[in-house]
């Protein structure tokens, strides 16, 4: 599944709205989010772990912003990892950063 990236430019740069939004396309209710889906039909490209030192996270994106990749550090609980995992994606999906 791809998102249509001129109806997610459309989307007020909320993170609830953007949230919503995505939620909405990908049919969720409560259950857990399929983050690694909605990374690739957002535009994604690359999601590594690694240990890395002083952030959780990082978002890479080259000028343009059409594609990107996430940087997972591998020492984080699994939980907090997704928590993570879904705030780059928010990130990048948020017309204003």
């Amino acid at each position: 599944m791809k998102i249509n990236q001129l109806e997610l430019s459309d989307v007020e740069p909320c993170p609830f709205r953007l949230a919503d939004f995505i939620r909405d396309q990908f049919n969720l209710g409560f259950e857990a989010a399929p983050l690694h889906d909605i990374a690739d039909a957002v535009g994604i490209v690359d999601v590594i772990e690694m240990p890395l030192s002083s952030v959780l996270g990082v978002l890479i994106v080259p000028p343009g912003k059409a594609v990107g990749g996430i940087l997972l550090a591998t020492d984080q609980d699994p939980n907090r990892k997704r928590f993570t995992f879904a705030h780059e994606i928010g990130h990048f999906t948020n017309r204003l950063h």
